[in-house]
């Protein structure tokens, strides 16, 4: 924003951070959880670094039915809910139409959910969420090319974003590991 009056001139720039930017130690061993109920079994249609939309991020596309109940994946503060947007479409001008929710960890991780169904969220910023709590109806908005749940975890920092790999607990709970492309993911806790 630039305001200017005859000679003189005013000038703002304004940044905004969520979390400890100054963070760098987390729990690169923590097992999440599947973000979605017991019993259910997804495909990883995307894995770290794909092809499509991944590239050099470390995110997972979980292929899901739109209205697919999701759940955290892992308790923290829901920090940011937008749950506006119907649009969809397979190139990068559509990105910004992706319905999200983020949360915030423990240990400065955050976790963003993307491309929910319009105005599905079941919950909003502030709230405190649980492994078990449903935070949104998986849809197909945004940039997708068909109804899918985009999951990234990740680390704020002023000039980047550290996305972190992760890994989750499978079947019943008792392994956790890193989730690659075309994998089948069963929970079964």
């Amino acid at each position: 924003m630039a305001i200017h009056i005859g000679k003189y001139g005013f000038d703002f720039t304004h940044k905004e951070y969520r979390g400890d930017i100054s963070k760098i130690n987390y729990n690169k061993n923590f097992p999440y959880s599947l973000p979605f109920k017991k019993g259910q079994s997804y495909m990883v249609s995307q894995g770290y670094d794909g092809a499509f939309s991944h590239k050099n991020i470390n995110a997972l596309d979980f292929d899901m039915p739109e209205g697919t109940p999701v759940v955290a994946i892992r308790g923290g503060v829901v920090v940011k809910v937008e749950d506006s947007f119907d649009k969809q479409g397979e190139t990068e001008d559509f990105a910004q139409y992706s319905n999200y929710i983020i949360v915030s960890h423990p240990d400065g991780t955050f976790a963003r959910y993307a491309h929910f169904k319009n105005k599905s969220a079941k919950v909003k910023a502030g709230d405190f969420v649980t492994t078990s709590t449903v935070l949104a109806l998986s849809g197909n908005t945004g940039m997708t090319t068909g109804p899918h749940l985009h999951l990234e975890v990740y680390i704020p920092k002023p000039s980047e974003t550290i996305y972190v790999k992760t890994k989750f607990k499978l079947g019943r709970g008792f392994v956790s590991l890193f989730l690659k492309e075309k994998q089948k993911a069963i929970r079964g806790y």
